[in-house]
């Protein structure tokens, strides 16, 4: 189809350029889980066995400094202890194998030597939970486990083809069909105490290991003078720990209410997988981080509160208040767009929010006609979600970008307050159910 006042012909390029990519995977997973529960006169054990299995149907250069099939970077290259042309090699013979005549004439086969498939991953996680009723009010429980997940799709299969950008530097991320799975150790140690008829404390103590997550910190330096890709590799960690408080009233004389806090640190080298690749890349390059910083999600103090009444018979009513506090969560502070400090070395302005909801019941015709309300973010609380990496606030920035400013059109100070930077305004909500 040509456009008719540029004729333009859209085209689909060749499979080697980089704007196209050809998945051909056919990945596939299995899991099987074993859990047996077993009582003792103060005993309570919970134990399991999980088992994962993963084939990704996946390959990868034999030589990573050469790892285009479309254009090689070197010539000659030994294939089963002979120096083959490989400039003189198709790009199909390079994959699946050729045939050409030895020194005496015969045909000699060779097979497809420019991949090598990748191995199946499989992993046992055990878990183990134990109770102990200390008496018939109070318990306290352990729980012990191993938990895993497979790399995304995104990270595994990137760049298929194995093509390098153009020019000199760290340009490219290549995927990793290779990658294994990201583990998460769990210990969790907490005691659950009734402290009246309707009333319960709970406290508990977690610590959590991440390892083998995914991040861009292999750097391979291919036979291009100047010209290196970085590769998805299982080598950032992190590590979660805390401790969170609960008490809980049920329903008892119309009213039941909770508050629980929740202190919580997490750390790690890295929070985006691409981190690594970001700070090598450009003309300014810094070291990736070498020491645990706080992750993207380390909000240190959380609280929630909920507060409910309700009354009893056909023509009821109630309403219920729920109420969040959180913490700021962690960014980098940046000075026209270079990094100041360690990555997550400031603190977003912290959160807070109140919800209502509230029903009344009516009796219509012997049947039963119910009004309903909620009402989010009920005060209009305007939560920075999203900030100025220079200023740390949603509201305002120090970077005078005159490009920004369109005449007739907007102001300067008009373009910054953002209303995606801010969370959700008052929201109210009304419905009607009709029992028949």
């Amino acid at each position: 189809m040509v456009d008719a006042q540029t004729n333009y012909v859209p085209s689909v390029e060749d499979i080697s350029k980089l704007s196209h990519d050809k998945y051909v995977n056919n990945p596939s997973e299995f899991a099987l889980y074993f859990q047996d529960k077993f009582e003792l006169p103060s005993l309570i054990v919970n134990f399991g066995l999980r088992y994962d299995y993963f084939d990704p149907d996946g390959r990868v250069p034999s030589d990573p400094k050469d790892p285009n099939i479309y254009n090689p970077l070197r010539q000659w290259r030994m294939v089963n202890g002979d120096s083959v042309n490989v400039l003189a090699l198709t790009p199909a013979q390079r994959e699946n194998g050729f045939t050409i005549p030895d020194e005496f004439g015969n045909p000699k086969h060779y097979d497809g030597f420019w991949y090598d498939d990748v191995s199946a991953k499989w992993r046992l996680s055990p878990r183990l939970g134990i109770a102990y009723p200390m008496s018939d009010r109070g318990v306290f429980h352990f729980a012990y486990g191993h938990f895993v997940q497979k790399p995304t799709f995104e990270r595994m299969y990137a760049n298929p083809e194995w093509e390098l950008e153009s020019g000199v530097g760290l340009n490219t991320v290549m995927g990793n069909p290779d990658l294994d799975m990201e583990e998460t150790v769990t210990y969790e140690f907490g005691f659950q105490q009734q402290i009246h008829e309707d009333v319960s404390l709970s406290t508990s103590l977690f610590f959590r290991d991440i390892r083998s997550l995914v991040a861009t910190d292999r750097i391979v330096e291919t036979y291009s003078s100047g010209t290196k890709y970085s590769q998805y590799v299982n080598r950032s960690f992190g590590e979660v720990k805390g401790l969170t408080l609960s008490l809980d009233k049920r329903m008892a004389n119309n009213f039941s209410a909770f508050v629980d806090y929740t202190y919580q640190i997490a750390e790690g080298n890295a929070s985006d997988p691409q981190s690594a690749y970001n700070d090598l890349r450009g003309n300014n390059p810094r070291e990736p981080e070498q020491q645990l910083v706080p992750l993207n999600w380390d909000r240190r103090h959380t609280l929630n509160a909920s507060l409910s009444y309700a009354t009893q018979g056909r023509d009821n009513w109630g309403a219920t208040l729920l109420g969040k506090y959180g913490s700021g969560l962690p960014y980098s502070p940046t000075d026209d767009g270079i990094r100041t400090g360690f990555e997550n070395d400031g603190r977003k302005p912290a959160y807070y929010n109140i919800d209502l909801t509230a029903f009344k019941s009516f009796s219509v015709a012997g049947r039963k006609l119910t009004v309903l309300m909620t009402m989010l973010n009920a005060l209009d609380i305007k939560n920075e979600d999203g900030i100025y990496d220079d200023t740390g606030r949603a509201g305002y920035t120090v970077i005078q970008n005159p490009e920004l400013e369109v005449p007739y059109l907007n102001t300067f100070d008009e373009v910054f307050p953002d209303p995606s930077k801010f969370s959700r305004p008052r929201l109210l909500k009304v419905g009607v159910t009709y029992e028949f």
